[in-house]
């Protein structure tokens, strides 16, 4: 269904004129189908254009595109990459591009940046495109394809970078190292999130009781989630993490923390149903403020009570 509706209602709007040669059927689709990265960048794209009429295709979206962008992440940790790994690496980022221009463009200028460092990385873009003995016809049509969405969007571009410069920022897209550096550093915070909320949560379930050093635990994992910007790659992977930490907090300002955190996943579309989350999270905090262990409390209840904490 998801490989129809690429084929039948996104590829024809990609390109000025349809037909056979098009090459997001022509080219897109054949390694899309050969190869498990571009087939989920693919697939990632086609389910979130259809997310606007069924709404329960979101969750599935964000499954795919998030194990592209994890396929990505180890690929770019291999040197000097081959010819089809470079045109797979190019097919997949360019159509999680298009899946972001699809949705407003939250992660365009990351991704943009990413198309760019991979081009330059590979070197593919130095070598005149009517050079068909170092270009496949693939290849080929990414890179005009690229070179399409560069020239719309330069004005958005330039825009930018006179904003940055006006308020003195450095983002994730012109960051004070490289790209890759920027990318390893906010997944390692996100890999240490879950590290801490995993340790916290088992702490609980096996010993019905909160880690002795539980306010340590829970102030390096907000330095952790700080470093993590909005609409990171991966950020939708924290909404457990930040309602577990949320749920041990018995600090207000920390619960508003992660509960902020927790909301921001929702306004950018990576956390679909918010909430039973946050009705939860105030039946725990009863027990916390009642101290009752809310996971031993569910042992023997189907559900909690109805009235809300004032916190």
């Amino acid at each position: 269904m998801l490989l129809y509706n690429f084929s039948q209602n996104i590829a024809p709007t990609l390109v000025v004129f349809d037909g056979p040669s098009n090459g997001f059927r022509c080219h897109i689709l054949p390694l899309a189908w050969d190869n498990e990265l571009v087939r989920h960048a693919l697939l990632a794209l086609s389910a979130n254009h259809m997310r606007f009429k069924r709404l329960q295709l979101l969750p599935l979206a964000l499954a795919f595109q998030s194990m592209a962008i994890e396929q990505l992440s180890a690929i770019s940790k291999t040197d000097n990459p081959d010819g089809d790994m470079r045109v797979t690496v190019l097919a997949t980022i360019i159509l999680l591009l298009i899946t972001d221009m699809i949705n407003g463009g939250p992660q365009f200028h990351l991704l943009f940046g990413m198309v760019t460092s991979w081009i330059d990385a590979t070197n593919c873009g130095f070598v005149p495109l009517m050079h068909r003995t170092h270009h496949s016809d693939m290849e080929i049509f990414l890179l005009g394809q690229f070179d399409m969405v560069r020239r719309y969007a330069k004005p958005l571009t330039t825009e930018r970078i006179a904003i940055r410069e006006q308020d003195g920022c450095t983002p994730l897209t012109v960051p004070t190292g490289t790209l890759r550096d920027n990318l390893t550093r906010i997944f390692k915070s996100i890999s240490e999130a879950i590290k801490y909320a995993c340790y916290i949560y088992h702490c609980h379930i096996m010993n019905d009781t909160l880690p002795p050093d539980l306010e340590d635990l829970l102030i390096k994992l907000k330095d952790n989630t700080r470093r993590i910007p909005p609409y990171a790659p991966g950020e939708n992977s924290l909404a457990w993490v930040y309602f577990i930490a949320a749920a041990e907090s018995s600090i207000p300002t920390k619960r508003l923390y992660f509960t902020r955190r927790l909301m921001g996943l929702f306004e950018r579309g990576s956390f679909s149903n918010p909430t039973p989350a946050f009705v939860m999270l105030h039946h725990i905090w009863n027990c916390h403020d009642s101290g009752r262990s809310w996971t031993k409390y569910l042992r023997g209840k189907n559900s909690f009570p109805i009235t809300l904490s004032p916190t």
